[in-house]
């Protein structure tokens, strides 16, 4: 505690704001700051993520979407977010990509106010986890659309929580009339332990599923147990990036017992 305190300075602490600052000079190694863990995978626990770390993944991040200078991004996420914070405004800041931040709190009271601010930025990223999907859904209406134009997404990003494969299904089908791709659904998968970002699918193939079984639980481990019923699961891969040979396969949303069921994740690097 006492480094900490060393190193914080409250703003109430500065009495002359009206002379320019000292730049900090960075090294690689410096500690950025500390990222906690959902705890998904374990306990949660603090990440300490380096600017070597950032920018590798930022990085990876950017390649593995095929980022652009011509590219627009938006985003509801809140900055305290890793998936707010590093994907969408960290990454476009280092690419110089020009990003519109909506507040959290206006997406949650006005959703479709998110497609319509996108329409008129003419966004080409958006980025939304598994519940704004279906959060906007509620509320949508064609007759309160408007001229809404999704011509110009490229890339939907469909992370930070177990993705519904029904859901995409039905988002990209509603609001295909408005011209939004179905290439456009870009489900990821990542990690405080990896900065962010773990997997990627190719850009502009969609999602797509394979056949599954749900596995049981080995609490309910029987002699004989019947066979397990088929499902869809959604897969993420990323094999062409700074940090390649990644693959998720997750399961998808709603699941009997979905707090039993398992994702599973191949990874051969790590971002350094």
């Amino acid at each position: 505690m006492g480094r900490i305190k060393e190193k914080t300075v409250f703003l109430d602490q500065i009495d002359d704001i009206s002379q320019s600052g000292r730049s900090h000079a960075a090294k690689p190694e410096d500690i950025a700051f500390v990222q906690y863990s959902s705890g998904s995978t374990s306990e949660p626990k603090g990440v300490t993520l380096t600017h070597r770390n950032l920018l590798t993944n930022i990085a990876a991040i950017a390649q593995g979407m095929g980022l652009t200078e011509t590219d627009v991004g938006l985003s509801w996420m809140p900055l305290t977010h890793d998936m707010g914070l590093i994907g969408f405004h960290l990454t476009p800041f280092v690419m110089n990509v020009a990003h519109h931040l909506m507040p959290t709190a206006v997406f949650v009271r006005r959703p479709q106010l998110w497609l319509a601010k996108a329409s008129a930025a003419k966004a080409t990223v958006l980025c939304s986890p598994n519940f704004g999907y279906r959060h906007f859904l509620k509320t949508f209406r064609d007759d309160a659309a408007g001229a809404l134009d999704l011509q110009h997404v490229r890339i939907l990003f469909n992370g930070a929580e177990p993705i519904s494969v029904p859901l995409c299904e039905e988002f990209l089908t509603t609001m295909a009339q408005y011209g939004l791709r179905r290439s456009a659904m870009f489900p990821v998968y990542g990690l405080a332990e990896a900065s962010l970002a773990a997997t990627f699918p190719a850009p502009g193939t969609g999602h797509s599923t394979i056949p599954s079984t749900v596995r049981p639980s080995l609490s309910d481990w029987r002699p004989n147990p019947p066979r397990p019923p088929i499902r869809t699961r959604l897969r993420s891969c990323w094999s062409d990036s700074p940090c390649k040979g990644a693959s998720c396969v997750s399961p998808t949303m709603p699941t009997p017992h979905f707090h039993r069921a398992s994702s599973d994740i191949f990874k051969s690097a790590a971002a350094t």
